[in-house]
């Protein structure tokens, strides 16, 4: 009980706990179908609520922090923000996506149509978080719904549908809330264990699918860590007022090997009085340095066979770090756990699960294995 409402304090203190201080003008400009943001490759994005309610998403650049533009939008206005540049075909491109507050589980795209943010008509079975995107993809943090304690999944649309691509491993969650999207379409976010509410302890990279590309080795103080984005080639991460370390700063994540760490920071100093942030985006990402080869483990460490399965799966290649595996279906909810010591493989029941697409996933003590399989 103590752990859950630890949880549900630690989201409420992310969202509203945001305050930033200073005031100067701005020009307002439309974005849907056109292009007038500077988009330049310094160029990053926030989205504020202030407490009248009015949403704004203000351009700004990491060279000097200046706002230069702000988009005002007072309906329908959520907590994410991303950017679509080909989305559905175009049909979204380029713009704007946040969520739906206004839906009573927050699980609905919205998106920004040079006036105002309208809704989609596209739900999902999640409350859906902060977000990242780009090219042909939003994705989304996910809570169970109606639960908004605890991040635990990251959804993909296309523009058409919301599904679940990736949940987090047993006893961790989604410790800053949103995500980074390079410019592969890689998803980059960070968890942390439950034991440790208020630290990062793993950078996460899964591809577009959710295949998990590598963890990394980080441990810092997440306290008010609003956003993230992918700036040229580097993580940004935006904190608010309430971090002893870095308040009211964009600071940069330097990948090292297998270990992440905090390094230079710039200001937020043109945020006005009276405005909560919420989420960070970049319409022009690269690819983090330190991560240029793109080296899917999914196929090459273990083993799967029948697939297509029927009464069950053998899992084989097994790792000897292996602690233990998961089967989950494709909304990304945990169907089997079973723990393991030393095995080379291992047999699954799949006869009870319905037809469909499923996962089995072999968590060892530094990543996450996954394969996929179909249920006949």
């Amino acid at each position: 009980m103590k752990t859950k409402l630890s949880h549900c304090l630690f989201v409420l203190f992310l969202f509203f706990l945001f305050l930033f201080f200073s005031n100067t003008s701005y020009s307002q400009v439309n974005f849907i179908n056109s292009n007038p943001l500077n988009c330049s490759a310094g160029s990053y994005y926030s989205i504020a609520v202030s407490t009248s309610n009015v949403s704004r998403v203000y351009e700004m650049n990491l060279n000097d922090s200046t706002v230069f533009n702000v988009v005002n939008a007072s309906n329908n206005a959520g907590y994410a923000l991303a950017i679509a540049n080909n989305l559905n075909g175009g049909n979204f491109s380029p713009t704007f996506f946040t969520n739906d507050i206004n839906s009573t589980n927050q699980d609905m795209p919205v998106f920004f149509d040079s006036l105002s943010w309208q809704a989609t008509s596209t739900t999902a079975n999640f409350v859906m978080g902060n977000a990242g995107g780009n090219e042909h993809f939003i994705f989304y943090t996910g809570a169970p719904a109606p639960s908004y304690a605890v991040n635990l999944f990251v959804l993909r649309y296309d523009g058409i549908s919301i599904n679940s691509i990736y949940q987090t491993q047993i006893n961790t969650s989604i410790a800053i809330p949103d995500l980074a999207v390079d410019a592969n379409s890689n998803i980059w976010f960070f968890t942390r264990s439950d034991s440790l509410p208020f630290f990062a302890d793993s950078l996460n990279v899964i591809d577009s699918t959710g295949n998990l590309l590598h963890q990394y080795d980080t441990n810092f103080d997440i306290t008010n860590a609003f956003g993230m984005c992918i700036i040229k080639d580097t993580i940004y991460i935006g904190f608010g007022p309430q971090n002893s370390l870095y308040p009211n700063k964009l600071v940069s994540v330097v990948i090292n090997g297998n270990t992440v760490s905090l390094s230079t920071s710039a200001s937020f100093n043109q945020i006005p009085v009276s405005t909560y942030l919420f989420d960070l985006a970049s319409c022009s990402p690269g690819i983090p340095t330190g991560f240029k080869e793109i080296k899917k483990i999914v196929a090459t460490k273990i083993t799967l066979y029948p697939n297509p399965a029927k009464e069950k799966v053998t899992v084989g290649n097994l790792p000897a770090n292996a602690q233990e595996v998961t089967i989950i279906n494709n909304m990304g909810a945990m169907l089997w756990r079973q723990a393991l010591k030393n095995e080379k493989e291992v047999e699954l029941n799949t006869s009870r699960f319905a037809p469909g697409m499923y996962a089995v996933c072999v968590k060892t003590n530094k990543e996450v294995l996954v394969k996929k399989f179909i249920k006949d």
